[in-house]
């Protein structure tokens, strides 16, 4: 695995230092048409899906998930700012196939539990929007068992949750 890492890392940075730009197209904040701010996602060769979550049900934290679509290459996407969650990569420093968790309600202190569904033991790296900075991964689906926390942005989850995240909870801090 750490062979395949650092191969990994010599053809992204040989790619970066021959064309300016990384290799994987991680979705940067932009705008739309309209001027609105978001992601703007396009399929490429390495998967780039959306996950949206379903309405909360009250009382609870844990949410369904209302779609999963993977976009085809070429094929964009546009996903508005204030519907942002978080975004998996199965590769360190945000390469890679990815998934964008998005919900039309805001981040709060009481926050989301998201089962990661087909991507356990997939997630190397994620990102967070809209102030959800405190994160806990789990190991089981429920968001029991073993765990670690985090805050922002996270490049490597570290060798005990690499590939091994069944389920997140995260929150506004």
């Amino acid at each position: 695995m750490k062979l395949f890492r650092a191969l990994l890392a010599l053809m992204v940075a040989s790619v970066v230092l021959a064309t300016g730009t990384p290799a994987s197209a991680d979705p940067a904040p932009s705008g739309d048409k309209a001027g609105r701010q978001g992601l703007l996602l396009t399929g490429s060769t390495a998967p780039q899906c959306v996950l949206t979550l379903d309405r909360p049900v009250p009382g609870q934290d844990r949410r369904a998930v209302r779609s999963y679509e993977c976009l085809s290459p070429g094929e964009q996407r546009f996903i508005p700012q204030s519907s942002l969650l978080m975004t998996w990569y199965d590769n360190v420093d945000y390469y890679g196939a990815s998934t964008v968790v998005e919900d039309s309600w805001p981040c709060d202190p009481s926050g989301y539990r998201i089962p990661t569904g087909s991507w356990v033991n997939r997630i190397t790296s994620f990102k967070v929007w809209n102030d959800c900075y405190r994160t806990t991964a789990y190991v089981q689906s429920d968001c029991l068992g073993i765990s670690r926390g985090y805050t922002g942005n996270v490049p490597y989850v570290g060798s005990v949750m690499n590939d091994r995240i069944g389920c997140f909870r995260t929150r506004a801090a």
